[in-house]
């Protein structure tokens, strides 16, 4: 991938209602190098475990500007972890981008897919759907 792609706003080929968190749905694999899209309540912040969202699981909507992991402390404490996600150049698959003739598809980087997740132009869940 070239430095420039990283910038890029990559457009989905379907919609797919996301909530407004980069790591819903997803499961994180390091051997992989890979978020794997899921589509089920996972919380792929947790790498080497399979964890539900503690949002959901209180009852609450989904959104990682009010979840209890992105504080300062749970930042500090986790700080190695969101390190492996960029260092180690973490693939995002979301099913919503998939091109699924292209098997060279590598996925988003996890900059390009939290500018987009996080973005007021993506569709969010309906309460029905929460």
């Amino acid at each position: 991938m070239s430095f420039l792609n990283l910038f890029k706003r990559p457009k989905p080929l379907s919609k797919k209602p996301r909530y407004r968190c980069p790591f819903y749905g997803f499961c994180t694999s390091l051997t992989y190098g890979k978020m794997l899209d899921q589509g089920k309540n996972q919380c792929g912040y947790f790498v080497f475990s399979y964890v539900l969202c503690r949002m959901e699981l209180l009852g609450k909507r989904p959104d990682w500007n009010q979840c209890n992991l992105n504080t300062l402390q749970e930042k500090r404490a986790r700080r190695k972890s969101m390190k492996n996600l960029t260092r180690r150049k973490i693939m995002v698959c979301p099913k919503e981008f998939y091109p699924g003739a292209d098997k060279n598809w590598k996925g988003l980087s996890f900059g390009q897919w939290l500018r987009y997740v996080m973005s007021d132009k993506v569709e969010r869940p309906s309460p029905k759907q929460d």
